[in-house]
Order: C-alpha cells, then sequence, then structure tokens
C-alpha cells in the first residue's frame, strides 16, 4: 500500500482475536494478497467511508415504513379520483355546472345517491 509510506500515520487500533478469528481474518486477508493487519485496516476505513448498513430491525422498519406511505399514496389518489367522479356526477346534474356552495339544486343527487341505499329513509 503506498499511501502508508507517504502519509505519517500516528493513531494505531488494536483488538484481539481467538486462534479462529484470527485465521478467518489471515484467510480473507490472503485471498486478497494482503497481509492481515493492511487487510483490517483497509477493510475499517473502507466500511467507514460508506457508512454503516442498516441492521435487520432497521431494514424491517424502513419496508415497513416504504409500505405505509406507497398504501397512503395510493387511497390518496383514489380517494382523488372518486373526488372527481363524484364532481363529474353533480356538474351532469346541474346542466354541466359545478354546485355552488349554498346550491341547492345538488341536494337531489346526493338524495338519488343515498335513497336506495337508506330504503326509504328519505
Amino acid at each position: 500500500m503506498n499511501e502508508s509510506k507517504e502519509t505519517k500515520k500516528t493513531k494505531s487500533i488494536a483488538f484481539r482475536l481467538t486462534d479462529e478469528e484470527y485465521a478467518q481474518a489471515e484467510r480473507a486477508a490472503m485471498a486478497t494478497g494482503d497481509e492481515p493487519n493492511n487487510w483490517c485496516r483497509e477493510l475499517a476505513l473502507t466500511q467507514s467511508r460508506e457508512g454503516l448498513e442498516l441492521t435487520k430491525n432497521e431494514r424491517l422498519i424502513y419496508e415497513e415504513i416504504a409500505r405505509v406511505r406507497y398504501l397512503r399514496r395510493a387511497w390518496i389518489q383514489a380517494a382523488d379520483r372518486e373526488r372527481a367522479n363524484y364532481t363529474c356526477n353533480l356538474e351532469e346534474d346541474n346542466g354541466g355546472r359545478r354546485p355552488e356552495f349554498g346550491d341547492h339544486r345538488h341536494r337531489s343527487t346526493l338524495q338519488k345517491a343515498i335513497a336506495p341505499t337508506a330504503s326509504g329513509i328519505i
């Protein structure tokens, strides 16, 4: 690694490993053509640059939030379509014009929509 000769390193990090853990790190280092100390240094620096990945629980929470957002957006879009259909029906019943607030002519449309389900209550 050429960088180690160019920059003076004054800090160190040390940790202990079991024989099995050291053998595992040594095999991984040899697979990349590096020594275990350099391999561990590179791994630590690469991970710190890339940031930490989500834990299993964090990933589950993230996915759940994404699903809720998707369903909320779909619900809003469906409600907007329903509102647009309702407004179009009101306009058709009012001679092509949109009913104004307090316009009593659209009440008959509401009664027509409710009457079949209310079965004679109106």
